[in-house]
Order: structure tokens, then C-alpha cells, then sequence
């Protein structure tokens, strides 16, 4: 759980999948312990940003029905963008790949550029872009008459205009007009991302990389030290040159195909939660330790039955007899 305002991580909660139906359950399992958590020391949640889990967007709507809750932009651009790429590989349907950046970035544009309790305006900005492809500009809707740009001239342009009624055209425009995209638009966070968030994954997967099995404790302490490592240099300046620039870094990462990205480079990071953990240790020892015991939930490999040391050999054993 994240503070998006102070961008410090708040809370933190491991899941099993045998202590939920499923895997699938985990992440709102996740969720209800992280709020259970909050409002235990009387901290209330009035917005709260997540992707579109249909489980976790049900329970906030019949649970906790005064929590603002909004769709994270990056999340609903990547299912976006997937089902662009798909589009785009069919047969007579090769515009809509060049479209489909513009098209990402105008999905982008509609949720910075309107406030959060404005969901009509949202979802009308998107709409206009079904007429936009189209070479319409104006006459959208009530909300949002024209599109907001200035004259386009015809040498400026690098892609060329949907056609009505092709097979591009009618498959672009169902996909943009489907009932629960635009009700997704309506939920679209203008103000808060969860790009912060992503960046904490990256930092536990330092501690606790994905390819190394850990204990049930392990795990957790691993998580634990991320989050500290994380809320201490959540906020580092730029870095700049001797000449006083600030510097940033072109990395070309594999999703781009080609493309780039511009990053800031920040200065180093600093560990001066090492030094109190090491404090809190010794105090801890010579005081005896903590009494705080947390049962462990079991392991995964509990649930299914280990055959006696002998009775596995015996089998192995009988798999290469030749008689």
C-alpha cells in the first residue's frame, strides 16, 4: 500500500495462495488485510488508486462505498495497447498499428487534462477520437464540441485518415465505443499513478528475486527491508554535472520494439536504515528479544501427500527394472 501524496509505502502483506480459494483471490485478500491494517491506527482511505481487478473493484463498490476508487491509466493503456497490437496484425487492418500510439497517448491526454469528478468530459474526450481518425474535428458532443488542436495541415501529417465503413474503420470504432471501455474511462485517475508503485516492485525484486525460494519469514523480512530502503530514497534530487545539468539516461528497453526512454538519473541511494536496524538489533538482544510471535501460514507443498523415504525408492527403483 502506497501513500501516492508522501509516495512512501505504508503497509505491506504477504499472501498464499492456500490461504485464499486461489491465486486469483490473493491480491484482494492483500488489499482487505492492508485496510484492516489502515484502519486499525484510524487512518481513513478517501481515494484509492488500483488496476481493473474485477474482485477488488466489486468489494470497494459494496464494502466500502465512500473510498473514491479510480483505475490506475498506465494499467487500463496496457490492456489498451494489447488489444491494438492485436487488431492491427489482422488482415486490412494495418492503420490501426500506426494509429496506436497517438491513440495511447490520447487515452493519457483525457486523464491528465480532467479533473478526477468530471467523468462525463473524460469519457467525451475519448469518444472524439472515433470522429478524430476519421478527419472530423468538430461537432463531438455537447461536452467536448472540437478537438482541442490547432489547424492541421495536410504536410505535417505522418498517418493517413480512417475511412468509413472499411473493415479498419468499423473494427477501430467498435473497439473505441465498446460499453465497458467507456465505463472504464469514467474511473480513469488524472491526478495519482501507480508509477511509483512499479518502482517499489523493482526494488523488491532486489531483495527478493522471482528465480530464489524463500521461507514464509524470509520472504516477508526481504519485503520489509525494500520498503525501507524505498521510503528513505523515494524522493532523491536529480542528479546534475559539474556544470550544474541535470542529467538523464536513454535506455531502450525490449517492450519498445526499437523505441526509447528518457529517464532521470538520480543521485545515489542512502542506507541509513541499515544503521538503525543494527541499533534496534542490539537492543532487542539485550533485552531479551521480541515477545511478538506471527503464525506462519503453511507451506505450499503441505497440501499434497509425501510417499515414505523407502516406498520412493522402491518406486524409482522399479521404473528401470528389467524384469
Amino acid at each position: 500500500m502506497l501513500e501516492l501524496n508522501l509516495n512512501k509505502i505504508v503497509d505491506i502483506q504477504l499472501v498464499q495462495s492456500n490461504e485464499v480459494k486461489g491465486s486469483y483471490h490473493m491480491e484482494k485478500e492483500g488489499l482487505y488485510c492492508c485496510m484492516d491494517f489502515l484502519q486499525g491506527h484510524n487512518l481513513a482511505i478517501d481515494v484509492l488508486v488500483t488496476d481493473r481487478h474485477k474482485q477488488i473493484n466489486k468489494w470497494i463498490r459494496e464494502v466500502h462505498p465512500y473510498i473514491k476508487h479510480y483505475f490506475d491509466t498506465w494499467h487500463v493503456a496496457k490492456g489498451f495497447r494489447k488489444k491494438f497490437e492485436k487488431l492491427g496484425k489482422q488482415k486490412d487492418c494495418e492503420l490501426v498499428s500506426e494509429w496506436q500510439k497517438s491513440i495511447i497517448n490520447h487515452l493519457y491526454w483525457c486523464a491528465s487534462t480532467t479533473p478526477d469528478d468530471d467523468s462525463e468530459l473524460v469519457q467525451a474526450k475519448w469518444l472524439s477520437l472515433d470522429n478524430h481518425v476519421h478527419d472530423v474535428h468538430r461537432r463531438h458532443s455537447t461536452k467536448f464540441p472540437k478537438c482541442s488542436h490547432g489547424r492541421l495541415r495536410r504536410q505535417e501529417r505522418k498517418k493517413k485518415w480512417f475511412k468509413r465503413h472499411t473493415k479498419a474503420s468499423e473494427k477501430l470504432t467498435s473497439l473505441l465505443t465498446k460499453p465497458t471501455h467507456l465505463k472504464d474511462m469514467t474511473r480513469l485517475s488524472g491526478a495519482h499513478q501507480t508509477s511509483s508503485l512499479e518502482s517499489f516492485h523493482n526494488v523488491v525484486i532486489n531483495f527478493a528475486p522471482k528465480a530464489v525460494a524463500f521461507s514464509y519469514k524470509g520472504m516477508k523480512s526481504r519485503l520489509k527491508l525494500a520498503a525501507l530502503h524505498f521510503n528513505e530514497n523515494s524522493d532523491r534530487p536529480q542528479a546534475v554535472t559539474k556544470q550544474d545539468v541535470e542529467r538523464y539516461d536513454v535506455i531502450q528497453p525490449k517492450y519498445k520494439s526499437g523505441g526509447y526512454l528518457v529517464r532521470k538519473v538520480h543521485v545515489k541511494a542512502t542506507y541509513g536504515y541499515v544503521e538503525q536496524l543494527l541499533q534496534e538489533t542490539i537492543e532487542q538482544c539485550n533485552t531479551g528479544g521480541s515477545d511478538l510471535q506471527e503464525e506462519d501460514p503453511k507451506p505450499l507443498c503441505s497440501a499434497f501427500e509425501r510417499p515414505g523415504k523407502a516406498t520412493a525408492i522402491q518406486q524409482h527403483k522399479s521404473r528401470f527394472s528389467t524384469t
